[in-house]
C-alpha cells in the first residue's frame, strides 16, 4: 500500500481510557492546503472537467485551479487513472510526465486544450488532401 497523505501530529489523541482515540484521527485526518484557504475555481470547460476528474481519482470533493496533484495524495497509479479518463473524454493522450512537469489543474487542462485543439487541425488538414473517388 502507498499512503495517499502524511499527516504529522504533535501526539496521539487518546480517550479518558488511554486508548488511541479512532474518531479523533479521522476528524484530525484532513490534510490541509493553502490553496484550499485561496480556493481558484475553474473557469473553462476543460477546466472545470477535468478538476472534477481530478477530484473523483483523489476522493475529495472538489480540486481547484492551483493545487498541486501529488500534494493532494496523487501518486503515478492515480495519474495514469487521470490521464485514461481523459482520453476516454477528450479523445487525447495526456502524457504521465507532464504530471511531473506542470502538476495543477490550470496546466494540465491547458495541455489538453492544446492537443485537442491540434487533434481537430490535424484532422481538417488530412481530410483537405483527399479526394473521394467512386467505385
Amino acid at each position: 500500500m502507498v499512503p495517499s497523505h502524511f499527516l504529522i501530529l504533535g501526539r496521539l489523541p487518546l480517550t479518558p481510557n488511554g486508548k488511541v482515540d479512532h474518531q479523533a484521527l479521522l476528524a484530525a485526518n484532513q490534510p490541509l492546503s493553502v490553496s484550499e484557504v485561496a480556493f481558484f475555481a475553474p473557469r473553462t470547460d476543460v477546466e472545470q472537467t477535468l478538476s472534477h476528474i481530478v477530484a473523483q481519482v483523489l476522493g475529495r470533493e472538489q480540486v481547484g485551479l492551483d493545487e498541486n496533484f501529488f500534494r493532494l495524495g496523487g501518486h503515478s497509479l492515480l495519474a495514469a487513472q487521470v490521464a485514461a479518463r481523459v482520453r476516454e473524454i477528450f479523445g487525447v493522450a495526456l502524457e504521465l510526465r507532464s504530471f511531473l512537469e506542470t502538476p495543477t489543474v490550470a496546466n494540465l487542462a491547458r495541455q489538453v486544450e492544446v492537443l485537442v485543439k491540434t487533434r481537430k487541425t490535424g484532422q481538417d488538414t488530412q481530410s483537405e488532401g483527399r479526394e473521394e473517388i467512386e467505385l
